[in-house]
């Protein structure tokens, strides 16, 4: 039914007798107008989160710290037609009365999720256009976080498209998504992200462009040498299949997730052991598999599995160049218990991962990176909801990681150079609490 007829029967079943088919048309045009001058819908999402934090060192003796910190997301959604819309979230984040510098010196590409302050980021911007039906194209700073599973244990909507474990990071570019007709639940999904490098090197407007065509670039100094010459930069693709099945027997609602990243020529620079300056490139590949099936056969059993493979490769022109491959699996098992008017839901998740897994996560929840451990991690949490807008979650977490994080070259002791991730025994553990509150 077209909504202003809806809208005529819903004036006309409050209305009085006496009131005239013209004054019921009135209301809806006037109804219809106000609606067309505040296209704009605004939410958000609040969060406070404590932590008790435990970190024994190999060897060493554990150490514990008490961590208050809140996240704060607003987020702005305009269907301007059919076919146009706009999207928006700034987002904030700190460590409550903070006097010092969670990240000092970091380089990252979700600034407002660093806990590093009150000022806000911009996270989310694009538009949607969507020309034919099931086609649209996206462009600006894309939604590639918050993927799946990571609204499990917070018993919210899905709110990114991207797996967790192919995307932690904030990404540009431009997207497409084609979604079949007829209700078939299978859309394909692309991102191109463009990546270029535009530096400034002196006080005056000399300024260092480059892009893909540009298959290196060299930098001088105030007298004309050289004393830099940058790799060529590739951009980054991604391809993926995602399928959704509801009603079934099986479970009330089963997602299906495929999904490729590629990236080539990534640049950096760094330090030999003779203080002699280096830049080289890197290349990063992933393919990840994710399965979640929701209430399965009206249980009230929720199930979840990701696995990833991870492939990165470093090219510096020398000796230290190197391959390292690596994958993790990840499950999740939710249980929506029912007691009473007390309705609490139980989640544990596990992680298992290899000495080559590779992935960089922007964007942790926890004080440390959880999905990025090189051994094993797991959390066990349970989730009440409260007031229907609000979530209050306590868990425990654990990471045991085998190696050491982080790109797989490092000098030892002697100031040899080492091309694999070295052994560790050191463990992290997180008693926490979190309210949040979503509109």
């Amino acid at each position: 039914m077209p909504m202003k007829s809806i809208v005529m029967l819903l004036a006309a079943a409050t209305s009085t007798p006496a009131l005239a088919q013209d004054d019921l048309e009135k209301r809806v045009e006037a109804l219809e107008i106000e609606v067309s001058r505040n296209p704009i819908e605004f939410g958000a999402i609040f969060d406070s989160r404590y932590d008790l934090l435990s970190y024994t060192p190999e060897g060493g003796k554990k150490d514990t710290v008490n961590l208050n910190r809140m996240l704060f997301s607003l987020n702005m959604s305009a269907n301007l037609t059919p076919k146009l819309s706009l999207h928006g979230r700034y987002t904030m984040s700190k460590v409550y009365i903070n006097y010092g510098d969670p990240h000092p010196g970091a380089i990252t590409y979700a600034e407002g999720r660093t806990y590093n302050g009150s000022q806000a980021y911009m996270e989310r911007a694009y538009a949607n256009y969507s020309p034919l039906e099931g086609l649209t194209f996206s462009f600006g700073r894309l939604p590639t976080v918050d993927g799946p599973p990571t609204h499990v244990p917070d018993q919210t909507t899905r709110q990114g498209s991207y797996p967790k474990l192919s995307y932690a990071y904030i990404l540009d570019g431009y997207g497409m998504t084609y979604e079949i007709p007829g209700n078939s639940g299978l859309v394909f999904r692309y991102i191109y992200s463009p990546q270029g490098w535009v530096d400034q090197i002196t006080t005056d407007t000399d300024w260092k462009t480059r892009g893909p065509n540009y298959q290196s670039h060299e930098v001088k100094d105030a007298d004309g040498n050289v004393v830099k010459v940058l790799p060529d930069v590739s951009d980054l693709h991604t391809f993926m299949l995602d399928y959704n099945i509801l009603g079934s027997a099986i479970a009330r609602d089963i997602n299906i997730i495929g999904i490729y990243i590629q990236m080539n020529g990534a640049p950096y620079d760094t330090v030999d052991n003779d203080g002699n300056l280096l830049f080289g490139k890197y290349s990063h590949s992933t393919a990840t598999g994710y399965v979640e099936l929701v209430d399965i056969a009206k249980s009230g059993i929720s199930l979840n599995v990701s696995h990833v493979v991870s492939m990165l490769k470093d090219d510096v022109g020398t000796d230290r160049n190197y391959t390292l491959n690596g994958s993790a699996s990840l499950v999740g098992i939710g249980y929506q218990a029912s007691l009473g008017s007390f309705r609490p839901f139980l989640y544990g998740e596990y992680l298992t991962s290899t000495k080559g897994y590779h992935f960089y996560d922007d964007i942790p929840e926890e004080p440390f990176s959880f999905y990025s451990t090189r051994g094993t991690a797991f959390q066990l949490s349970v989730t009440h909801e409260v007031e229907h807008y609000g979530r209050l979650k306590l868990g425990y977490a654990r990471c045991q990681p085998d190696y050491q994080w982080g790109y797989p070259i490092y000098a030892d002791a002697d100031g040899n150079i080492v091309t694999e991730s070295a052994k560790t025994k050191d463990k992290m553990d997180s008693i926490y609490a979190s309210f949040r509150v979503d509109i």
